[in-house]
């Protein structure tokens, strides 16, 4: 068969170098993964049929299988069922990355107070840089952000769920719109490591009566760290970014009752 056969994303798999090694499944598996990373094959593409794949790698139809469980554990790729299913291309999230990560901490017997001062160092430069160079939008973005998270007690105790993605999603904006993607993933990976023991923080403050206090509070912190940003003041807001990290690090693992890094699962 030609690679000239099929459509171009097709054509971005079958052209490169049929397999024959010995770990054929992972020599399978790097090639797809590095098409992926190269652009090659992107978000929501789907790969040729399993014929296509099959006479293309000249492999078993386990070895191929096994190539595609190996990317789908990478959440590289995901199997469809059913009318327009197939194999298709996805991205993965930070959670990705911290679970490996955090098993890796884990066995390492770290705590989450040693993640927390990481934490502290790395995430206060993001509010730097963003000192240092936004816009008006990222401001009215970010003030948006923290009236959602404001409103979450209007109707009563939020879920936990919907607390916790209203805050990260604060929180990930800020590393989105610092200016450096590295230093965003990092701090972004740093923080769904503590998702697990904010979450069980949050659980406890909606068990008692001040949730709604500890929301406010909360959100009058985040509206000075923007202010600072808006001024320009990137010393300040870096200080500030600190101190409110260091007082969620204590409330935090006081509440989690755990001190250990807890994978997300």
């Amino acid at each position: 068969m030609s690679a000239d056969t099929y459509p171009a994303i097709h054509r971005a798999v079958v052209t490169g170098t049929p397999v024959r090694a010995k770990k054929a499944a992972q020599a399978i598996a790097d090639q797809l993964r590095a098409q992926i990373g190269q652009g090659e094959l992107t978000e929501g593409d789907a790969l040729p049929s399993e014929a296509v794949l099959l006479d293309h790698f000249q492999v078993s139809k386990p070895t191929l299988r096994e190539a595609f469980r190996i990317l789908e554990t990478e959440s590289l790729l995901e199997t469809r069922q059913g009318a327009g299913g197939g194999v298709f291309v996805t991205r993965p999230d930070l959670s990705v990355a911290s679970r490996h990560i955090g098993l890796y901490l884990q066995l390492s017997e770290t705590t989450i107070g040693d993640v927390f001062a990481a934490l502290e160092l790395v995430e206060p430069i993001t509010l730097r840089l963003l000192a240092a160079s936004h816009t008006e939008a990222d401001i009215a973005e970010l003030r948006a952000a923290v009236e959602d998270i404001s409103a979450l007690a209007d109707d009563g105790p939020p879920s936990v769920e919907d607390w916790s993605n209203a805050a990260s999603r604060f929180h990930q904006m800020l590393w989105d719109k610092c200016g450096n993607k590295t230093l965003a993933v990092q701090v972004g990976v740093l923080r769904e490591l503590l998702r697990a023991q904010w979450d069980a923080s949050i659980r406890h403050a909606l068990n008692g009566s001040g949730y709604a206090q500890l929301l406010r509070r909360t959100c009058r912190s985040y509206s000075r760290a923007i202010d600072l940003i808006e001024a320009g003041d990137a010393d300040g807001v870096a200080e500030h970014w600190r101190q409110h990290t260091r007082t969620s690090a204590k409330k935090i693992i006081e509440a989690s009752g755990s001190d250990t890094v807890n994978p997300i699962g």
